[in-house]
């Protein structure tokens, strides 16, 4: 059945290109009342029925308005049965911040700033093996994916960032885990491990070494030039 109410605000407020701060502000330029947990994800899939959107951080971007509503049977309960790996609640799978995906005492520590489930279904993704192979398989061969820790909404990027940096550190000191984030820094470190030699004019010399050494690349230089 339509919501006529709701059509008409999406025709009204909405337009491609316009980009809506929160969640909040949503729920306000729609006149809706604000949702938590299952209510908000059924309320989001509504929402489908009348025009698509992107997130960015808590960003809404709107991507698209039918000129006709398309309305069909809202689902929620299924989708989540094929993730037995997930385990972050209806209510906050939507929120942003730092997760862990561990298999046996191997760790792997993140944050997103989109939201847990996406994240969990990229890390999950068959297009994840090319990026991220080490994450593919632990989620794959029954690695669980959870929250760490869980940003207030509203919360920059770069102080999640930070955070993310903040516990892969902690979890380092315990020494009871294999943290997998220093294993894949190490391997990409490896595929460029065949550029070993570099040739400088002289006049550029001087000004090649002081970038090397601000990006912190190992110097060695050739015993002709010691």
């Amino acid at each position: 059945m339509q919501d006529n109410k709701l059509y008409e605000m999406v025709k009204n407020k909405l337009y491609v290109g316009l980009i809506i701060k929160n969640y909040k502000l949503m729920c306000q330029l729609l006149n809706e009342k604000e949702k938590n947990g299952k209510g908000r994800n059924y309320q989001f899939k509504k929402w489908q029925q009348y025009f698509e959107w992107e997130k960015q951080g808590y960003k809404f971007v709107i991507t698209e308005i039918y000129e006709e509503p398309i309305l069909k049977p809202i689902k929620l309960s299924a989708n989540r049965k094929e993730f037995k790996q997930f385990k972050v609640s209806l209510e906050n799978e939507q929120k942003t911040g730092v997760y862990s995906i561990t298999l046996n005492n191997d760790i792997y520590i993140g944050s997103t700033t989109n939201s847990f489930r996406m994240r969990f279904k990229q890390h999950r993704g068959k297009e994840n093996q090319k990026q991220l192979l080490h994450t593919y398989n632990m989620i794959n061969n029954g690695g669980t994916f959870q929250i760490i820790w869980i940003a207030e909404e509203g919360t920059e990027e770069a102080i999640i960032r930070q955070k993310e940096k903040e516990y892969i550190q902690y979890y380092k000191t315990l020494g009871d885990w294999n943290i997998i984030n220093f294993k894949y820094m190490s391997n990409k470190i490896k595929l460029v491990s065949k550029y070993k030699y570099i040739k400088v004019g002289k006049k550029d010399y001087n000004t090649a070494i002081q970038l090397l050494q601000e990006n912190g690349i190992h110097i060695k230089l050739n015993k002709e030039d010691n």
